[in-house]
């Protein structure tokens, strides 16, 4: 594909990549390493003019058998999602994209704004250490908040970086 200067990759993952399922860790991992594997592939493909995406889905496996049939895990409810981002006028690349029961929509990691701290020197006394605990605690709603207007998108900022025009 780099030699071609062209290429589409789709990367299959799962929901269970963003938001874990219960008995299901080392499923949920390797989804998860999927996802961010594409994400880098993105990376070191564009340039080359090779796009990378995956996506979250669910479909009806052995895994999901006790969960009875669901017409929205049916392959053809997923099928032009996945055709889409493989077609030549596609431009998205590094995406996580839910495609399930006729539906697509792109996910995406977002931050809070956070709040900076000073960590003790490693000569400091303990209690210095548990100054900065005390005061990185006496700011965890702010820390955790995503309505302060302050919210980035990580990713984004990343890919800006390397996902800009061929040079």
């Amino acid at each position: 594909m780099t030699a071609a200067g062209y290429g589409r990759v789709l990367m299959i993952s799962s929901l269970s990549a963003v938001s874990g399922n219960f008995g299901q860790a080392n499923y949920s991992a390797a989804k998860g390493a999927v996802t961010t594997l594409a994400q880098s592939l993105a990376l070191e493909g564009f340039r080359d003019g090779v796009l990378c995406n995956a996506i979250a889905t669910g479909g009806l496996t052995r895994m999901t058998e006790g969960m009875g049939t669901h017409d929205a895990l049916l392959p053809e409810h997923t099928a032009l999602g996945v055709a889409m981002l493989c077609h030549e006028s596609c431009t998205e690349t590094a995406g996580l994209f839910r495609v399930e029961g006729g539906r697509i929509f792109k996910l995406r990691w977002q931050a809070t704004e956070g709040r900076e701290f000073v960590p003790p020197a490693a000569d400091d006394p303990p209690e210095a250490t548990a100054q900065v605990m005390e005061e990185i605690s006496s700011q965890w709603a702010e820390i955790v908040d995503f309505n302060d207007g302050g919210a980035w998108f990580p990713q984004a900022e990343r890919q800006a970086r390397w996902l800009s025009p061929k040079l």
